[in-house]
């Protein structure tokens, strides 16, 4: 089971619809959708009814919190209201229920935005996903964003990639033995240390590219302007 987690930064609207229609394409019963406080919002635009609800809703307007108690209470969501006094974020509190509730790939919405510091965390708890060995793909309008390390590396089709470019962030410390294939600006076995802009805006130019390492972890950002 695949799970959408829509969270309350911004929102790509047309990839969310896209996104919800191919999953439930292939069967609805294997679809799960988490809507992380404030990215009630989103789904309360769209008419969309989640199958959980999490969040301490301190940021989310009166209406959307109306809506999801209504959805609590007249069709049965499970709706858990945390307390805004804790030490994770609304959107790594709907991860762990991803985690709990679905097996499948994991697509984050709403984990970007205005709040750099949301943004960066969003960043940070991708890698939660390899140490559980799931797939997780944190996207906005520009953006589609994946972790990658020694046991996850990363193919990308140059016919389904998200935009031009594809950048390879180091996260946490260095990351070596970095092996970019099918680009532009190959790379072999390359220590990227994290102090500078080295791995950034590359583009691939074979029908499939590669991205591997051999100790650390890295973002991998397609982007679009």
């Amino acid at each position: 089971m695949s799970c959408i987690i829509v969270s309350g930064g911004h929102v790509a609207i047309e990839e969310l619809k896209t996104t919800l229609n191919k999953l439930k394409g292939k069967d609805p019963k294997d679809l799960c959708v988490i809507a992380a406080d404030r990215g009630i919002e989103t789904l309360m635009a769209l008419s969309l009814v989640p199958d959980y609800i999490i969040g301490d809703f301190d940021s989310a307007n009166t209406d959307a919190l109306q809506y999801a108690i209504t959805l609590s209470e007249e069709k049965g969501v499970p709706f858990q209201r945390l307390n805004p006094v804790k030490d994770d974020t609304d959107s790594e509190a709907a991860l762990q229920l991803a985690f709990e509730k679905s097996q499948g790939c994991i697509y984050f919405f709403g984990g970007t935005g205005s709040r750099i510091d949301h943004v960066l965390s969003n960043l940070m708890i991708l890698k939660q996903g390899l140490r559980k060995d799931r797939f997780i793909l944190l996207l906005d309008e520009n953006n589609r964003i994946q972790a990658c390390d020694k046991n996850h590396p990363v193919r990308i089709q140059r016919a389904e990639q998200y935009g031009k470019y594809v950048s390879v962030i180091p996260i946490a410390g260095p990351a070596s033995g970095v092996t970019l294939k099918g680009f532009y600006y190959p790379v072999e076995d390359a220590i990227l240390s994290g102090e500078d802009s080295l791995g950034t805006s590359n583009e691939i130019t074979e029908d499939t590219a590669s991205i591997s390492v051999t100790d650390g972890t890295l973002l991998v950002i397609e982007s679009k302007d």
